[in-house]
């Protein structure tokens, strides 16, 4: 008997959230980030780590819904406006808010 989708998707999320592998997994990444942190914007530019998280966040929602049979929610959302603005780093609730999801569909995936 083959995998399901969902199981497929559960051993991808394991692999991207706190297995070690080839790179460092999402859980140890995110680990005791304050909002500061997640809301610094490299010199150079480029995305704060707040902004990264966001389109996980959105995206692995959006596929979560769509494999247990349920729509996602039905309102259009560009790429870019997954990622969100940088963040505030003041914010410390909303940064506990925002990363909460990602820690959330974690173990949400493991029942």
């Amino acid at each position: 008997m083959g995998k399901s989708r969902l199981s497929v998707f559960q051993s991808l999320r394991d692999y991207s959230w706190d297995a070690e592998s080839w790179f460092l997994p999402m859980a140890s990444a995110i680990e005791g980030v304050t909002s500061e942190e997640a809301s610094w914007r490299p010199p150079g530019g480029g995305n704060t780590i707040w902004q990264t998280l966001n389109p996980l966040n959105y995206y692995n929602a959006c596929i979560l819904e769509r494999l247990k049979g349920r729509s996602p929610d039905p309102s259009f959302i560009t790429n870019t406006a997954t990622f969100g603005a940088p963040g505030d780093p003041d914010d410390r609730e909303g940064w506990k808010r925002d990363a909460a999801p990602a820690t959330s569909l974690s173990a949400s995936k493991k029942r």
